[in-house]
């Protein structure tokens, strides 16, 4: 498959598995756009800028080692609809860990599909060793002053215990 894929997500922080995950729609698509929220909601952690930065640390190492892979980071405030239909890029990618993520993600790509019959959805499951690995589970860990080394990329941990 080619062409150009958006990964959307919050990436509050970026963890191993999204970049597992960024990796292997890099193998199926020309170019991906890594589509950062602006998501308001309260349980956010990192601010925009914040985020921004993690992503960028995340993906360092990967450009480094994978010449050739395309990657844009970009934000976003809105629905992701609204930026596939700006930006002219109906590919979603998504990852999943399990069968809830699945049966979510699902509801939501039809949710999209209603709003915009171009935007199709690739799934990628996450690696059997990251399936328990999840933002919301570094961000309770970061609360308790954890190490969360493990779950975030190498220069990553120390950034965020540096925000702290």
């Amino acid at each position: 498959m080619k062409g150009v894929a958006i990964f959307p997500g919050a990436f509050d922080p970026m963890t191993v598995g999204h970049v597992s995950v960024i990796e292997r729609a890099c193998a199926i698509f020309d170019k991906v756009i890594i589509a950062i929220s602006h998501s308001r909601s309260k349980g956010i952690m990192f601010n925009l800028g914040d985020r921004v930065e993690i992503v960028h640390r995340s993906i360092d190492g990967m450009k480094r080692r994978k010449h050739g892979v395309n990657i844009d980071v970009m934000t976003f405030d809105g629905t992701l609809v609204e930026f596939a239909c700006k930006n002219g890029v109906f590919n979603v990618i998504r990852g999943v860990r399990c069968a809830e993520d699945f049966s979510r993600e699902y509801n939501m790509y039809n949710i999209n599909r209603l709003l915009e019959e171009r935007i199709n959805t690739v799934f990628i499951p996450a690696k059997a060793g990251e399936a328990c690995i999840s933002s919301s589970a570094v961000r309770e860990l970061l609360r308790y002053r954890c190490d969360v080394s493990a779950m975030v990329m190498e220069g990553v941990a120390e950034f965020i215990r540096n925000s702290f």
